[in-house]
């Protein structure tokens, strides 16, 4: 049975999916703007979903209701993993292999999910979205970067705000008074 439109309220900011219950438009906008806010209680590992976390949690740390052992160990950093395809990932960042081969420009990445991202090079694809200006982005790094140059940009303007009142406060002061109370009160505040 299919949920007809109208029973679907919350809409995403970023493309044309809607969705019946909130928690599931905020799930599907973290595929928008890369947010993960979802952090395992253990590793403290950052998932964008809730599911992804708690299939994390099962693979690698719960078995009846007891930490998990992990059976395949890195031999060069010592760290562990469930599943040997995971130590093998792992291993290509030691090894520098790089079986992950772009068929439009001949780069090459150790991870998948590296050579997904770099194919939104050539089409040009930009997820992210900054909820101040708009701009768009292929990568999620670039955009918080982007995020924290508007944060700077609003404490200087405030910085230069307060600035410009302290000024207005200072002319008026010299246009209310006259050249020897200005002196006077410039000699309190020197010699306080």
């Amino acid at each position: 049975m299919e949920i007809s439109k109208e029973e679907r309220k919350f809409s995403c900011q970023y493309c044309e999916k809607s969705f019946k219950k909130m928690f599931h438009l905020s799930e599907h906008e973290t595929t928008h703007t890369g947010e993960k806010k979802h952090s395992c209680p253990i590793c403290e590992k950052k998932f964008q979903r809730a599911s992804s976390k708690a299939r994390h949690m099962k693979n690698y740390h719960v078995e009846g209701g007891k930490t998990k052992k992990t059976p395949y160990l890195c031999t060069i950093c010592g760290k562990s993993f469930p599943y040997s395809n995971g130590a093998q990932r792992h291993m290509r960042t030691h090894t520098g292999e790089r079986k992950f081969h772009c068929e439009l420009c001949g780069k090459k990445f150790a991870q998948s999910t590296h050579l997904h991202v770099h194919m939104r090079v050539h089409t040009g694809e930009k997820p992210y979205v900054c909820d101040h200006c708009g701009e768009t982005f292929s990568i999620r790094a670039s955009l918080l970067k982007h995020i924290k140059n508007h944060e700077k940009k609003n404490k200087t303007d405030k910085n230069i705000k307060e600035n410009d009142e302290e000024e207005v406060q200072i002319k008026n002061n010299y246009e209310e008074n006259s050249e020897e109370e200005l002196e006077a009160m410039s000699s309190e505040y020197i010699y306080k």
